[in-house]
């Protein structure tokens, strides 16, 4: 009996080291779903920062893009610009002019400013074109302009007209010295004008 006894295990303790066992097992089975998940989560991680990546260089193609076709349209706005403008540029005008040798230095001295007073009263109408505008009018009907000034020795009178109107332009410019009218009521008028234009000078060193 002694013996039997001493050759039978204690079924206490066999429980308790059947307990241990199964723990252990349970904490490595944790351990192997905790490593699982983290390699899994890492993989998903890896997976967003490529889609990141992905949408991130297709949003530079299409930027670099829009900037290469907005380059395009400026450069072809920009010939479209300098081609309307070299076509402003092409436009025909006739023009002349006529230089008359008096200038300031043969004002008499005690009428300073004749020269320069006579230039302004030539635009004043003529017998063949009498009233005072038609100069101006034709000119301006025709896309043209005058002007004139008057230097220390000459006197210089010039327009510029289209190229089929330069024939009228023409009459109505030599009636100037042939046969003009200094009308008496534009003599006190264009004494005043010319008297304005050279207060607006007086302080210039060229004057």
């Amino acid at each position: 009996p002694e013996v039997q006894q001493a050759g039978k295990k204690n079924p206490k303790k066999q429980n308790k080291d059947a307990e241990e066992m199964s723990e252990d097992d349970s904490e490595d089975d944790d351990s192997e779903g905790d490593s699982e998940d983290g390699s899994g989560s890492d993989d998903d991680d890896s997976d967003d920062d490529d889609s990141e990546g992905d949408e991130g260089k297709s949003m530079s193609e299409d930027e670099s893009g829009s900037s290469q076709e907005g380059e395009e349209d400026g450069s072809e706005s920009g010939k479209g610009a300098r081609k309307s403008k070299g076509q402003r540029q092409a436009v025909k005008k006739a023009a002349a002019a006529m230089v008359v040798g008096v200038g300031s230095l043969s004002d008499p001295a005690h009428m300073q400013g004749l020269s320069h007073y006579l230039e302004h009263m030539l635009f004043m109408g003529s017998d063949k074109f009498p009233s005072e505008n038609e100069y101006d009018a034709y000119l301006q009907a025709h896309g043209g302009s005058s002007n004139a000034y008057t230097e220390l020795e000459h006197t210089n009178y010039h327009f510029e007209c289209a190229p089929d109107a330069l024939h009228g332009a023409l009459d109505r410019f030599a009636q100037f010295f042939l046969c003009p009218l200094f009308l008496e009521g534009a003599l006190e008028r264009e004494v005043c004008a010319v008297d304005s234009e050279f207060a607006g000078v007086q302080q210039t060193d060229g004057c």
